[in-house]
């Protein structure tokens, strides 16, 4: 395995600590494990990179994953969380974003009238973000510590997926909110009906860019201390499921191997923040990627009683979570 330096082969588990797992029988990706802790059965990539190896991992992806939207379309994505907000705090003034790309929920919430803050790795990103959406963005995994207890909502998007430590990174971000303010969690569920049908080959399974495989029992015991637990349950809202599906297929028939090695020879865009100004239609990948979700959105449309079902025996695609501060005064 490359970078063997910046991967940490020992085994404590990500969420208990502790050191018995047991093993995928074949590597999921890149030469990753699918490890399970016998204590806990939480699921997670194995071995577990440094922060530099994950930093490195992702300004090597170009910028053309940013792109420019109108605020009708920042609103329209936010819309569950909107929800999730007006329902379990709708007193909420302040919103910080951890993880936030660039910035395309929180300009929505700009838009509404929320006063927003965001953290982000990327300095490609903040540039978008301030560039297009005029929204400021802190170049770190949380903000200034002056801000803690600031926040009435925190969103961690389909980011605890991503970090190497879970349970900390939780446990770091909710001191951030201030008392009765909560954290709306969303990520993808290991308990999945696409992922129980295409197994190693579902999108979701992808070290190093995805690390942490939840189910809503694992997902629960992050929690920290001194928190209400107003939600945790599956969800389809996300409307790429489908998307999923398809891509899972296609990498079980081989078919996405011989797509990527087509795309693979397109001229790829320049990593500099003006570049991602300029039009990307001729990228086919973006291309195939577009069509692909407008036409699997269009499915899951038509699919919508089975995802309902499918939430409510918690199959869906996604776990939203959502935890309230207690109120210790």
């Amino acid at each position: 395995m490359e970078n063997d330096t910046q991967l940490n082969f020992e085994k404590t588990c990500p969420i208990c600590g502790k050191g018995d797992f047991s093993f995928n029988v074949n590597k999921i990706r890149n030469n990753f494990d699918l490890a399970e802790c016998k204590e806990c059965k939480f699921k997670f990539a194995f071995p577990r990179p440094t922060l530099n190896f994950i930093i490195d991992y992702y300004n090597k992806i170009p910028n053309h994953r940013f792109f420019k939207i109108s605020a009708k379309k920042a609103l329209k994505d936010c819309k569950h969380i909107l929800y999730q907000i007006k329902r379990y705090h709708p007193n909420a003034k302040r919103i910080l974003e951890i993880g936030c790309s660039a910035g395309y929920y929180l300009f929505a919430f700009k838009k509404l009238g929320y006063e927003v803050y965001g953290t982000e790795f990327s300095s490609d990103a903040i540039s978008l973000a301030k560039e297009w959406f005029d929204v400021d963005i802190f170049l770190s995994e949380f903000p200034p510590n002056e801000l803690k207890g600031y926040f009435d909502v925190i969103i961690i998007h389909h980011v605890i997926e991503h970090v190497i430590e879970p349970r900390m990174f939780l446990k770091s971000a909710v001191e951030f909110l201030n008392d009765g303010g909560i954290c709306i969690v969303q990520t993808p569920n290991y308990n999945s009906i696409g992922m129980k049908m295409f197994k190693e080959n579902y999108p979701v399974l992808c070290p190093p860019g995805h690390l942490n495989f939840f189910t809503s029992e694992t997902l629960a015991k992050t929690i920290p201390e001194n928190f209400e637990v107003l939600l945790n349950n599956s969800t389809s809202s996300a409307k790429n499921d489908v998307y999923n599906w398809f891509v899972g297929l296609m990498a079980l028939i081989k078919v996405k191997e011989i797509l990527k090695r087509k795309v693979s020879k397109e001229i790829v865009i320049s990593n500099s923040p003006n570049s991602s100004n300029k039009p990307i239609s001729s990228n086919r990948k973006y291309i195939y990627q577009k069509f692909m979700l407008k036409f699997t959105e269009f499915i899951h449309f038509l699919l919508i009683p089975v995802f309902y079902f499918l939430d409510k025996v918690n199959l869906g695609e996604n776990l939203d979570l959502i935890i309230k501060k207690r109120n210790l005064k």
